[in-house]
């Protein structure tokens, strides 16, 4: 766990909280990718947090060349809390966790209480949760 504290109006509040854990498992296979779409392929790892690293393929006689992307094992996960004092409200910002795009939640600051933090270790062991009915997505209201 990361944080990190401010001094608000004689009070010491979170400026932010960030929990980070990592799942296991073996590397899925290599990726072989024509060269032209790599660059988008290589974005798209990068945007989910995803390691891997890319070796150019040139061993095909025709010329056609292909990137092979090998993904490391396991995956790393973050769940982050931002306050936002002006309207009252936490946001909740999930990465790798219930899938690969970030899902960012606004909570109202009473509904995120020891119950919601419950469902949210439900959410990341993968048992039955409904954390992601907690909140609307930041920018949609119910």
């Amino acid at each position: 766990m990361m944080c990190r504290k401010q001094r608000l109006q004689d009070r010491d509040v979170y400026d932010y909280v960030v929990v980070y854990y990592s799942l296991a498992g073996p590397s899925p296979p290599p990726l072989r990718i024509a060269i032209r779409r790599s660059p988008e392929v290589e974005r798209a790892l990068v945007h989910a947090n995803i390691e891997f690293s890319c070796d150019t393929d040139s061993t095909v006689q025709s010329g056609a060349t292909y990137n092979v992307i090998r993904i490391a094992p396991g995956l790393r996960c973050e769940v982050r809390f931002d306050p936002d004092f002006e309207n009252g409200r936490i946001v909740a910002t999930l990465r790798n966790v219930d899938r690969f795009e970030p899902v960012i939640l606004d909570f109202e600051t009473p509904a995120l209480d020891t119950r919601a933090l419950d469902d949210l270790v439900n959410l990341m062991l993968a048992k039955p949760s409904q954390f992601l009915l907690r909140a609307p997505l930041r920018g949609f209201v119910r």
